[in-house]
């Protein structure tokens, strides 16, 4: 990792609430989120002590927000994120999360999700013929019918699920998603749809510290016939699975 010194520095604590408080070195001025994807800015103001909150009530679009301070970015101090770990969000409709982490420059940034229902993935079991993923499903009740979508490139591939009181099983084969023809890579998404009736919802794993978790949850590889299947997590913590030839 490379690190660009700016010469303002921020340490920061996350609570469970989604409240994140931001401690500037001296001499600092307002802290600014700003939208790396868009044209969004949030303006928090920064205290005598040199500390800026951003409130547990203050919405985010979902994407990545980096911290700049009289227009200068951001060095990434000591990041407290303890309450983050397993927390469970309240009984909302929606689920925000902010993970604040350093980039690959050595910045702050904040990783945010706005989820309106989510399903959260929880363990991983294999066989080998596929893997069972359980979790718990949020901001919408399930229903019969339910079924685990996964979709590749307009291809649609569906098996049953079981829901129980918000929490959901699937077990999927890997079988049908390494149909031949396959001359190249393939990542089908996963996705939960509660219901018949209901509309489906993706399925990822992002109520706890990890902003991007692709290189520390790493899976068994299956052999399907000649190919290769993996389930992984991409950039956005979204779990697929990965079929390779």
């Amino acid at each position: 990792m490379t690190t660009t010194t700016t010469g303002v520095r921020a340490d920061c604590t996350a609570r469970a609430t989604g409240e994140i408080s931001f401690t500037l070195t001296d001499g600092a001025g307002d802290l600014v989120l700003k939208l790396r994807d868009g044209d969004e800015e949030l303006r928090l103001e920064t205290g005598p002590d040199g500390t800026a909150v951003l409130p547990a009530g203050t919405e985010l679009a979902e994407g990545r927000w980096d911290l700049f301070a009289d227009e200068r970015p951001v060095e990434a101090g000591i990041r407290d994120v303890r309450e983050l770990v397993d927390r469970r969000p309240g009984s909302g409709d929606r689920v925000a999360v902010r993970i604040p982490y350093p980039t690959a420059e050595g910045r702050l940034a904040v990783r945010a999700w706005l989820r309106a229902p989510h399903a959260e993935a929880g363990d991983l079991t294999f066989t080998e013929a596929g893997c069972t993923v359980e979790g718990r499903l949020y901001g919408t009740v399930a229903g019969p019918g339910a079924v685990a979508e996964a979709r590749h490139d307009g291809r649609v591939h569906s098996v049953e699920a079981t829901c129980i009181d918000g929490v959901f099983s699937v077990t999927l084969p890997y079988g049908p998603l390494a149909e031949e023809p396959l001359d190249r890579e393939r990542l089908w998404e996963l996705w939960l749809r509660p219901a018949e009736d209901a509309e489906s919802v993706r399925i990822s794993r992002i109520l706890d510290d990890l902003w991007d978790r692709r290189n520390v949850f790493v899976y068994p590889v299956t052999a399907v016939g000649d190919h290769r299947a993996t389930p992984c997590y991409t950039a956005d913590n979204d779990l697929c699975v990965r079929v390779t030839p």
